[in-house]
C-alpha cells in the first residue's frame, strides 16, 4: 500500500477561526497562518486488502472518513494498522523520521467479510504504554486486541512481532459486546482511553461509551450517550428510532471533549438531518467520568 500525498483542509472552529469554503476546497490552499509540507512518501505493503466492486460496499479498507484512527504517533514512533492481502490484521511501526517500517501480524484472526465498513481503529493509552485495536465490524460481535503494557513507552526494548499482542476477544473486562459498528478510540488528556461505537443498525442504534483506565488496566462501561429513541417529524413522516453519525471526537487544550454529528432516521443517507454539537467536561478525569 503506497501512502500518497493528500490535500488536508484544516478547520479551526475551536480556536475561533474557520478555514475552508469552496475556494479552498478547489485550490487546496492552507488557511492563513498555517502551512504543511510532505516529509516522505513511503510504502508499507504493496499487497493490501481492497474490496471488489462486485460487493455492496467496495473499496479500500484504510483511511476512510469515519475511521478514528488508522495511524497514530506516540513518543516519536508512528503506528499504522491495515489488512494484508491474505486478510490478516497487520500493525506497522517506524521510528520517525525513518521510512523503514516493521510489521507485526495478529495471527489468530482472519477477516472474512467483503465490506469496506469493517476498518481497523487504533488507540493509544499513554499511562500504561498499550496499543489497542478494534476491527472488522458492521453490526458485529466485538473484535478487540491489545498489546502488552509498556511497548509504546519504551519501544526500543521490544522486538516488533505479533507476540506483543494478546488474543482477539469479544468482551471488554468480561462484558461481551455485540452489534458493533464504527469503533473509535480517543486518548484522554490524562492518558486514559475512550472507546466509542454504535450498537445497533443504521437508523436504529445507540451510541455507547467505554473507558479504559490506564492505571488499573481495565475497561468500564459508561453506557449509552446518544439514544436511538424518540419521535421525529420529517419529510418522510414520523419515525421512532435513529442513530448518530459522528465526525471526530476531539479534546481541546482545556480538557473539554467536542463532537458533531447528524442523525439518520432509516437505512440510507437521504434521511440524514440536522448538524448537532455536544461537549463534555466530565470525561477528563477518571473520577468525574466514573460518577
Amino acid at each position: 500500500m503506497k501512502l500518497k500525498p493528500i490535500c488536508i483542509l484544516l478547520s479551526l472552529g475551536m480556536a475561533g477561526q474557520l478555514g475552508g469554503g469552496d475556494a479552498s476546497a478547489s485550490t487546496c490552499e492552507n488557511p492563513p497562518g498555517l502551512s504543511a509540507k510532505i516529509l516522505s512518501d513511503t510504502i508499507i505493503n504493496e499487497e493490501t486488502l481492497t474490496i471488489s466492486s462486485l460487493y455492496p460496499f467496495p473499496g479500500t479498507m484504510t483511511g476512510l472518513t469515519f475511521q478514528q484512527d488508522s495511524i497514530v504517533t506516540q513518543n516519536g514512533w508512528q503506528y499504522m494498522a491495515y489488512y494484508t492481502g491474505d486478510r490478516k490484521v497487520a500493525v506497522g511501526r517506524r521510528k520517525l523520521p525513518s521510512d523503514g517500517w516493521e510489521i507485526a501480524e495478529i495471527k489468530d484472526y482472519t477477516i472474512h467479510s467483503n465490506d469496506s465498513h469493517n476498518t481497523i481503529s487504533l488507540g493509544v493509552c499513554p499511562l500504561d504504554g498499550t496499543l489497542h485495536l478494534s476491527f472488522d465490524h458492521h453490526v458485529s460481535t466485538l473484535n478487540y486486541a491489545s498489546s502488552k503494557p509498556g511497548i509504546l513507552s519504551n519501544p526500543e526494548n521490544y522486538e516488533w512481532d505479533g507476540e506483543l499482542f494478546g488474543p482477539v476477544v469479544s468482551s471488554l473486562s468480561g462484558l461481551r459486546v455485540n452489534g458493533v459498528t464504527y469503533p473509535r478510540f480517543v486518548t484522554t488528556p490524562e492518558g486514559h482511553l475512550l472507546f466509542i461505537f454504535r450498537m445497533g443498525t443504521s437508523g436504529d442504534g445507540d451510541s455507547v461509551l467505554f473507558k479504559y483506565d490506564g492505571r488499573q488496566h481495565k475497561w468500564k462501561d459508561l453506557g449509552m450517550f446518544v439514544s436511538r429513541k424518540g419521535i421525529y417529524e420529517g419529510k418522510e413522516g414520523t419515525t421512532h428510532s435513529r442513530n448518530a453519525y459522528f465526525d471526530r471526537f476531539i479534546y481541546d487544550h482545556t480538557g473539554r471533549l467536542h463532537v458533531t454529528w447528524v442523525f439518520r432516521e432509516h437505512y440510507g443517507s437521504i434521511s440524514n438531518h440536522d448538524i448537532c454539537y455536544a461537549y463534555s467536561c466530565l470525561l477528563y478525569t477518571s473520577d468525574a467520568a466514573d460518577e
